[in-house]
């Protein structure tokens, strides 16, 4: 088109006579049309091309924006919504659309890359070292186009941590923490250290800066960032193991030092980049399994995982999938303390309590110096763990301590934790029964037959099998029971949305707080004797004994908030008490009794009596048989239930 207008231009401006001023201007307007025909029509003036025009189109004919592993390095999930990277912080984004288009992503990334503008420190590109090795790599870049990137801090943090192998590290069950209810998970990472305590450990975590009773609502819908860290690993034994008394499993890693080395490349890139944490899928566990599978892509480990993930199904996963080694256990201080205790008679405990508060104890010429190492090697674990827990200032502690070390030390040379009396470790957690259970029953309720269903996402409960979980520990949520009676459709029975009872024994040494906390629908008789849905928020607080003969006992004072239609102006608030045991009879039986006695005085004014018994039979690792007797009085009325139901864990 620009031609043939210059042709037309060039017949029409020959010179006939002499021309005009009229067609001068005529001349100059036609010249300018002609420049900015000449500069809008594609096929008249020649393109610049685009320098990395050929590499973005190799991109995109091997469709690598959709190969799984770059799916991975950018938490790319497919949802109701279509991709989406897991992944909140926009600084991890190199395009406005991201956090949503792996593509444009991936042409952001590798503009970045041979972006050769001058940039002050160390070049941006260099914190997406990940990306670089894996585009290198697929692309097949040489390194001589890409000879600015030195990387230095990148080169000196690895030196520093230098990674041979990988442990994962597994904290037990802490009550007495909202945040480590379900246990944690993190890798350690060993170098060529003979110390495994100057090792590093990978963690990830939610940054709070108080617990309240706010912190599992707000864990639940994502209000608080979680962010990847590094840190000691006695630093890790300093808080969990001595100070939370959590005992740690530790399990060797079957990863190769090259893929050590690439899970360290995909860390680098998250370094201070947040995702929310939710505390039942993208936690602690679900985001080690992105990093697990950054390292071995083939596991498919995060691809895997159901609606929620706890660290046991992360021991479960990498265990079922060839990944680790069997766990070897680390009791905690509170453990060894425990298992020393039980080496000594009644006055050896009381002369090592009088040790550890910095008092002296009566000397007894009768005590072999055998008998005397072991009190006073309790003495000092008692010591260290009360300021280990700030229960004493370091002034009293150094004032306590050391003379007992002299003491000690005078009674040859000091015990280390291998030589520290340890019962045998309990089971692994990984081994015990799964989080989800389905319940299939029936039975008879004020002789009338029922069947019912239930079904329980999560987590422990009394009256499941104790292996690989604390005996004292109960953690329900969503628990859903549906009847059906002869004279009736189905009707929803119960729903636990929370369900927590820590009973933790009192012993000479620790005094720790037996609690509970549930709320949900329950279906009782009302103040008519009908059975009635309501909403109940039961709390309490009390204390836990262990004796041999009877189990676990323990006794709380608790209280009571109902909502109802059934209630004057809605409501009943009452106090009372309840009292139980759990008794283990062998590994395959156990049975749970309690009985409850609440009396309302706000509004309605009456009193409500229950007891339970609950016998437990496991069948296999994956099958137990229950059997509950109940009965509740309210007021003149009573209702009188009787169940037996199978139940199967998954």
């Amino acid at each position: 088109m620009a031609f043939l207008f210059l042709q037309f231009l060039q017949n029409s401006s020959k010179p006939r006579t002499k021309p005009s001023t009229r067609r001068l201007i005529l001349q100059a307007v036609a010249q300018f049309c002609l420049l900015t025909l000449i500069w809008c029509d594609p096929s008249a003036r020649a393109q610049t091309p685009d320098p990395l025009g050929p590499l973005i189109l190799a991109a995109r004919n091997q469709h690598l924006d959709q190969d799984p592993y770059w799916l991975l390095l950018l938490h790319y999930k497919r949802g109701l919504y279509g991709l989406r990277s897991l992944v909140d912080d926009p600084r991890f984004f190199l395009s406005p659309a991201g956090k949503t288009h792996s593509d444009a992503e991936m042409e952001a990334t590798l503009r970045l890359f041979f972006n050769t503008a001058p940039a002050e420190g160390e070049p941006e590109k260099c914190r997406f070292v990940a990306r670089l090795a894996w585009l290198k790599e697929k692309l097949k870049i040489p390194d001589s186009r890409l000879s600015d990137l030195d990387c230095l801090e990148f080169h000196k943090w690895m030196k520093t941590i230098s990674p041979q192998s990988a442990v994962l590290i597994f904290p037990s069950f802490y009550m007495n923490n909202p945040a480590s209810m379900f246990g944690h998970t993190l890798i350690r990472i060993d170098s060529k250290s003979e110390s495994k305590l100057l090792s590093y450990a990978i963690n990830y975590s939610a940054r709070v800066d108080t617990f309240d009773w706010s912190y599992p609502v707000k864990g639940v819908f994502g209000v608080f960032k979680g962010y990847f860290g590094i840190d000691r690993y006695y630093d890790v034994i300093r808080h969990y193991n001595d100070t939370e008394q959590r005992d740690i499993w530790e399990y060797p890693l079957n990863l190769s030092r090259e893929e050590i080395e690439r899970m360290f490349l995909h860390l680098w890139e998250l370094r201070e980049i947040y995702s929310y944490y939710f505390y039942f899928d993208e936690n602690c566990s679900y985001s080690l399994l992105l990093l697990l599978d950054s390292a071995r892509p083939s596991l498919h480990l995060s691809d895997t995982a159901g609606l929620w993930v706890l660290p046991t199904d992360t021991l479960r996963a990498v265990r079922e999938n060839g990944l680790a080694n069997p766990g070897e256990f680390r009791p905690s201080k509170a453990t060894r303390i425990r298992a020393m205790m039980a080496e000594l008679d009644g006055s050896a405990l009381r002369d090592a309590i009088l040790l550890s508060r910095g008092q002296p104890a009566a000397p007894r010429p009768d005590r072999s110096d055998s008998e005397d190492r072991k009190i006073l090697d309790l003495a000092i674990e008692e010591i260290q763990y009360r300021f280990n827990t700030r229960q004493i200032s370091r002034d009293n502690y150094m004032s306590i301590y050391l003379p007992t070390l002299k003491q000690r030390s005078a009674l040859g040379s000091l015990s280390d934790e291998s030589e520290i009396p340890v019962s045998a470790p309990p089971q692994a957690p990984e081994e015990g029964h799964r989080s989800q259970r389905l319940t299939l029953g029936g039975g008879v309720d004020r002789s009338q037959w029922f069947e019912a269903v239930s079904y329980r996402p999560g987590y422990h409960g009394f009256d499941d099998p104790d292996a690989g979980y604390d005996e004292g520990l109960q953690i329900v949520f969503g628990d859903t029971t549906l009847r059906h009676y002869r004279s009736e459709i189905l009707r929803l029975e119960h729903l636990d949305l929370i369900d927590i009872f820590s009973v933790s024994p009192l012993d000479r040494f620790f005094k720790p707080i037996s609690f509970k906390i549930q709320t949900g629908l329950s279906r009782d008789p009302d103040l008519r004797g009908n059975d009635a849905l309501f909403y109940r928020i039961n709390p309490g607080f009390g204390a836990g004994a262990k004796l041999t003969a009877l189990g676990l006992l323990y006794a709380l004072l608790e209280a009571d908030l109902r909502l109802g239609t059934q209630y004057n102006d809605f409501y009943a608030l009452g106090a009372g008490v309840q009292v139980g045991v759990i008794q283990r009879i062998s590994n395959r039986w156990k049975i749970n009794f309690f009985a409850e006695n609440l009396n309302y005085g706000f509004r309605d004014y009456f009193r409500e009596t229950s007891i339970a018994a609950t016998q437990a039979l496991l069948m296999t690792p994956a099958n137990t048989l229950t059997f509950s007797l109940s009965a509740d009085w309210v007021k003149a009325f009573s209702r009188r239930q009787a169940q037996l139901s199978w139940n199967y864990y998954f």
